[in-house]
C-alpha cells in the first residue's frame, strides 16, 4: 500500500488515533500489508504526493523547489518545452494566472509554428520559476466565503472549476485572485 494519509484538525489526537485504528482494521480485514518502516504516524506536517501539508496550509515540497531553482532559462526543443510544462504544470494551483503566463510556451507546441525561442518565452519561464521558488502557499477553502463555479462545454468535453477569491490579494487589474478549490472534467 502506497500513499495513504489520515488527517485531522490540530488538537484532535484522540480522533486521529481512532481513524488510524479503523483504517488499519480495514487493511487487515482485506489482507493489505504495510511496511512499518515506511509508515509515519501523528505528524503535524508531512510531504505527500509532491506537496507539504501542515498547519492549515499546502505548499510545494521543498525538494521540488530546489530542482526548479536551477532550471535553464532557455529551452532548445519542443520535447524540452513539453517536459518543463509537465513539471511546472503540476504546480499550477500555486501559480495565479498560469494560463496567461504560459501562452508563449504553449505556442511553441503548435504543429503549425516553427520552434523559435523568444524573449517572451524566457520571460514566461523565468516568471513561472520565480513564483514557484518564492514558496507560495495555498490554504483550504473558507466555507464562510463566496465560491465561484466556472463551467465550460464543447462537443468533446465538459468541465468545471470551483474557485474561491482571495480576500487579501488582487491581480494587476485590481481584481481578486481566484484560487482553484477543485477540478472536474468529462
Amino acid at each position: 500500500m502506497d500513499d495513504c494519509l489520515v488527517a485531522t484538525a490540530e488538537g484532535e489526537l484522540t480522533l486521529h488515533r481512532q481513524m488510524n485504528h479503523h483504517l488499519l482494521q480495514i487493511f487487515e480485514e482485506n489482507s493489505y500489508f504495510l511496511k512499518l518502516l515506511k509508515c509515519i504516524f501523528e505528524q503535524s506536517e508531512v510531504d505527500f504526493l509532491g506537496v507539504r501539508l501542515g498547519h492549515g496550509e499546502i505548499s510545494i515540497d521543498p525538494s521540488k523547489i530546489a530542482r526548479i531553482k536551477d532550471w535553464p532559462t532557455t529551452l532548445k526543443s519542443v520535447k524540452e518545452v513539453r517536459s518543463t510544462l509537465g513539471i511546472l504544470g503540476f504546480q499550477q494551483p500555486f501559480i495565479p494566472g498560469f494560463a496567461d503566463i504560459v501562452k508563449p510556451l504553449m505556442n511553441l507546441l503548435k504543429k503549425t509554428t516553427n520552434f523559435d525561442w523568444t524573449l517572451a518565452c524566457t520571460t514566461a519561464l523565468v516568471t513561472l520559476c520565480d513564483i514557484i521558488t518564492s514558496e507560495p502557499v495555498l490554504v483550504p477553502p473558507d466555507q464562510d466565503w463566496q465560491f465561484i463555479l466556472e463551467v465550460d462545454a464543447s462537443q468533446y468535453a465538459t468541465g468545471a472549476i470551483l474557485y474561491q477569491a482571495d480576500k487579501t490579494m488582487t491581480d494587476h487589474k485590481g481584481k481578486p485572485i481566484l484560487w482553484p478549490c477543485g477540478y472536474h472534467s468529462l
